[in-house]
């Protein structure tokens, strides 16, 4: 259990640095190696997904950040 914890707390902390950093919304970024690797925990990509939603929403709604949502945010990576 405590893993599961540590490994959700891994994914939102990427979430957050990501866009930080690069300006730029996580949301629809792969699941992380690590966690695709775990064979324990079954992680969904929607799991995934809600933390990064997550995670730009607390980037894009402090100031401090300097990072500006403009509108739904830039997706990391555009859909095919």
């Amino acid at each position: 259990m405590i893993k599961v914890k540590i490994y959700l707390l891994f994914v939102f902390v990427l979430s957050v640095f990501y866009p930080a950093g690069i300006r730029r919304s996580p949301v629809g970024l792969p699941v992380p190696e690590i966690l695709a690797k775990d064979k324990k925990t079954r992680w969904s990509e929607e799991t995934v997904r809600v933390l990064q939603e997550t995670a730009w929403e607390a980037v894009t709604q402090n100031p401090l950040s300097g990072v500006i949502n403009p509108g739904v945010g830039m997706p990391a990576q555009e859909k095919k």
